[in-house]
This record gives C-alpha cells, structure tokens and sequence, in this order.
C-alpha cells in the first residue's frame, strides 16, 4: 500500500458515493484507523465491508451521526477519540442536495433542514475535531513542516457561482458557500495551531444521489455539455483530490477552495518527454513515473503528453497508448488524479487525428492537442484548416485544443482570426501559443473570454484557456490576458514555474519580472539546444534524462558544460524553491 496518508482519519457522510469512495483511497494511501460516520448504518458496514476487501490491515470504527443534531455529533467525534486516541485527518462530507425548485416553491422548513445538514450540521463537526485537534501534540509532516491536523470540507462549484436557471437550488448553493465562508474564517483562525482547512468544490458528481436528486435526463444533457471534458466526475476522483488535500502535498495550503470540475486548470503545465533506454532506444517507464511523480509535487497543474517535446512522431501507436496510460496510472497511483493529461493527437489526416484521440480517451487522457495538417502544405488554406478541425472537433471523443506552431508544421501560421473562428466550436476548448505571438494570443483570449489566474468564479466566462507555449515568455502569456502556460522549460524549473503564476495571481509583479527575466534566461539555452538539451539537463539534476530516439542526436560532450553554465542560475533557483 502507499504512504500518502498516515493516522487517524475520520469520514462524515462515508456510507455512499464520495464519502465511500473517498474511505477507500484513504485505506488505499496508507491510513490505518479510520472512523466512518453516517446516519446510514447498511451503508456503513457495504463501506467496511469494501475497505477490508482492498486492505485488512485498516482498523475501522463504524460511528452512527446525525450531523443536523448537536449531540450525536459531539458524541460521534467522542467516540473515535475514545478508540483512537486522536484524530490526524476530518472529511467533513455530510450532506445533500434538498429540492431543486425555484424559490418561490421552496418552503422555509426545507430550507431549514438543508442548511441544518449541510452548514451548520458540517460546522459543528468541525467545531468538535478543531478542539480536539488543539489537545494534540504536533507532529512533523514533512521536513521542517509541523502539523496538529488536517480537515476538508465539502463545499460545491456551487459554493462559488449559482446554478443554471434549469437547476435552481436556493438552500444547497447558500449552505455551500456558508462552508467556503467557514472554512476560511477557522483556516485563519488556527492556522497558527498548526491546523490547516480546506474546501474541496466539485462539479457534478456520478453518484446515486445526484442522479436522484436531478432525474431529468434532458437537464443532466445540458449540464454535462457545460463541462470541458464532456462528463460528470466519478467518486474515486473526488477522493483522489481530497487525498491530495489530507496530504503533506498540500502542507501549505489553508483557506483554499480548490475546484474539481472537469475544467482546464489555468498556472503552470508541463510538456512532458517521452524517456527511452540508452542502448535500446525503448519506452523507459520508470522514469517516466518518476518524473510525473515529482513534477506534480511541485505543483503543476497539469501534464502533456505526446507533444513536439515528447517526441510524438518516433512513436507508434501502441507506444503512445502505453504512455499516456503510465501517465494516468501514476498520477492515480500517487492520489493525484485530479491532474488533468492533455494529449498530442495530431496526424496529416482527419480519420488518423480522429483515431489518435480515440486512442487517448482509451489510454486515460482528458483533453486533446492537434496541429493543423501540413504535410501537403500547399494545399491548406484557411478553408482547408478550419474544415480539418471542424470534423475531428465533431468527431473526437475528447475536447480539443489547438496547437499553433509553425516550426513543427511546416510554417503555418494560424492568425488570431482563424483560431476564433475555429474555436467557436463547442468541443474546441482552449489553444496553445508556441508561436510565441503574444498579441494573437491577447486577440483569441478577448474573443474567446479565456479564463485567468485570478479568474475566481468557476462559472463566469467560457471556460476556454490560451496557454503560451514557452517559459520563456509565461508572464507575457499571463499579462496579454492567457490562462497560463505550457512549457518544456517546467520540466527543469516546475516549483519556479508555479511561483511565478502565483506571484502573478497575487498581484506581486516586481517579483514576477525579477523571476521572468531568471527564467527567461535559463529557458532559452536548453530550448535552442532541442530536446537533448531538456533531456541532458533533467539527467544531471535528477539522475533520468537520456536521449531523443535517431535520428535526434544526443548532446556532445563540449556542449555540455555551455548549455550547464548557462542554465545554473535556472536551477539554483528551483532548489530554492524546494521543500
């Protein structure tokens, strides 16, 4: 089993959906004493029952609470001090949906009861773990990091926005921004005590419950269509971020509300390579696991795979299925399937793209990256172009974005009016700047209302992104309006590449510049020197790097000490950043 996760956790709510699913992963990533509570005591024991299935080892507590009423919870929390001595981890999931009507039909006793469950009734539980949290002793979580304990509450998308007016829901939106409110009022409060409360928001959720709380199917259609990935979440991934959350991954994060809905994060992502053995030229897995590993524990925010960085064309189909699926794998593996994989689908015809994202769909991926075709140069026009990405948009499983780079596909350059007009498309989402024309980018973030780092409310815009290509240009990316970036140079520098979108986010611009002109610098040596540089670079750090496949050539050896003298600063500044 994984050590994500250590101690005593309890889980409110664990008899069904996200609640069971989330008292799995928790066995799974290395809990050992876990207290289920819920008013349900058949669900109850169908949780024990499966937590046992995956690992004996867990020592369960079954704990029947009311959360609504005062005393079961205050006796609730009781009970598992009194067995376990402490508590280490609170899911505070407890909840339901109440009457989806309009306000007028709503009456104040059903109003009182969702908020009695939902707010009040999480409120209190937290009330009775925060005491019980400060009698602890602390202990270190990580290096030079101390900790009395952890607690996630579940909060909504609906914690943050309103809901369609098809789905109106009074009392369950104004009880889901109520948690927002109180966990970042107690996350302020005792932070000090070494205490640290988040909220987790997701989107819709695939479970029993929600299917009978919104049993239109029509309205379920029209939600579904609103999401980037086309689908509602499913438990286990609600329970991968809340592991994320309970984890020392998190360790300084408090008073957050991180949203898991199926969107495109905005920030930092990586474009990640493709590792191959020396001497045989194939797939080198483990280190492929070991770099995802590490780049999603600095942060980032999200993964590509199979991009001109990841050496797609010496692939063959099977090994970029194989890919992508160690990619997800290990990301679900370390608790981090909320990280979203976008993946490099891109082919000289329209069934090839199409059959690439299908691959990628098979293989675990989210979202789609694709070119524009090139190789009959002469004959894309405009109208050739935006008729190739209509029909694999119409035609793809995945959303797609697309991906303007002349350099890699024979020097087509897609103006800011065809990237609009090509993203009108429903299933189009976002597009990637290597072009480095950050005007352009500007025009399609204008036009396409692209979401921002500092873009607080998950249902105002269109959920559309435009990354820059580049780390050589993320700020600029930033400023002319773009979601963020995606950079090879995030491969050498994540933890700085996730700092400067977080000093942009905080309005900290003079840091922010002093830290672009750094990576400014150190981004354009390895990058003019070509996947070998990224690669050589990445093998002297971290021990795994390798080369391209032929006939990309690896770095000779008296290149090697320019391009490593060049980028020291670059990365004497990302040890600064490591916790």
């Amino acid at each position: 089993m994984n050590q994500l996760l250590k101690g005593v956790a309890v889980i409110t709510g664990a008899g069904s959906g996200i609640g069971k699913a989330t008292s799995i992963a928790f066995a799974r990533n290395g809990v050992t004493k876990l207290a289920l509570a819920d008013i349900d005591e058949a669900g109850l024991k169908s949780t024990e029952k499966a937590v046992a299935a995956l690992n004996k080892d867990v020592e369960v507590l079954l704990v029947t609470m009311d959360v609504s009423i005062e005393q079961s919870v205050i006796q609730g929390i009781q009970q598992v001090v009194i067995r376990f001595g402490r508590i280490d981890i609170a899911v505070n999931n407890a909840g339901f949906g109440g009457p989806i009507a309009p306000s007028v039909d709503i009456s104040s006793e059903d109003f009182r009861r969702v908020i009695d469950t939902n707010m009040i009734g999480l409120w209190m539980c937290q009330r009775e773990e925060i005491k019980q949290l400060l009698r602890q002793d602390v202990v270190e979580v990580r290096t030079g990091v101390w900790s009395r304990g952890i607690i996630v509450n579940m909060s909504s998308t609906f914690g943050l926005t309103a809901p369609s007016q098809s789905t109106p829901a009074a009392p369950y939106c104004t009880s889901k921004h109520g948690i927002i409110a109180i966990t970042k009022n107690d996350a302020n409060t005792y932070s000090k005590d070494g205490i640290r409360i988040n909220a987790i928001c997701p989107g819709y959720v695939n479970t029993d419950h929600m299917r009978a709380t919104v049993s239109d199917s029509e309205i379920m259609r029209a939600e579904m269509a609103k999401v980037p990935m086309r689908r509602f979440a499913e438990p286990e991934e609600i329970a991968d971020a809340i592991c994320f959350l309970a984890s020392p991954m998190s360790s300084f994060m408090s008073g957050a509300s991180l949203v898991v809905d199926g969107a495109l994060p905005v920030g930092a992502l990586a474009a990640i390579p493709t590792f191959f053995h020396p001497q045989t030229e194939d797939l080198d897995l483990p280190s492929l696991r070991t770099h995802v590993k590490m780049l999603a524990e600095a942060g980032i925010a999200g993964l590509v795979v199979l991009g001109s960085n990841g050496e797609a064309p010496h692939l063959s189909r099977d090994e970029r299925v194989t890919v992508t699926s160690t990619v997800r794998q290990t990301l679900q593996d370390a608790g981090l399937a909320h990280i979203p994989i976008i993946v490099g689908a891109s082919d000289a015809s329209v069934k090839g793209t199409v059959a690439l994202c299908r691959d990628a769909l098979r293989a675990g991926g989210d979202f789609v990256l694709v070119l524009p075709p090139s190789y009959f140069r002469g004959a894309m026009s405009r109208e050739t172009i935006t008729d190739f990405y209509t029909r694999v948009a119409d035609e793809t499983p995945l959303p797609l974005l697309v991906y303007s780079f002349p350099a890699v596909s024979a020097g087509i350059e897609m103006d800011s009016d065809l990237i609009i007009s090509v993203s009108r498309h429903p299933n189009v989402v976002g597009a990637k700047f290597t072009c480095g024309d950050t005007g352009k980018l500007a025009r399609v973030a204008r036009a396409m209302d692209a979401m921002t780092p500092n873009t607080t409310d998950p249902g105002s815009g269109s959920g559309y992104v435009c990354y820059g290509g580049l780390l050589d240009f993320g700020l600029m990316a930033l400023v002319a309006g773009g979601s963020g970036f995606i950079a090879g140079g995030a491969n050498i520098l994540p933890r700085a590449s996730v700092r400067l979108c977080e000093n942009f986010r905080a309005k900290e611009f003079e840091k922010a510049m002093e830290l672009q002109s750094i990576l400014s610098a150190s981004d354009w040596p390895h990058t003019s020197a070509g996947i070998a540089g990224t690669k050589y670079i990445l093998e002297r750090v971290h021990g795994y790097g390798g080369g391209p496949r032929l006939p990309l050539q690896r770095m000779r050896d008296e290149k090697m000490q320019d391009l490593w003298r060049r980028m020291e600063e670059g990365v004497r500044l990302e040890a600064t950043f490591t916790g």
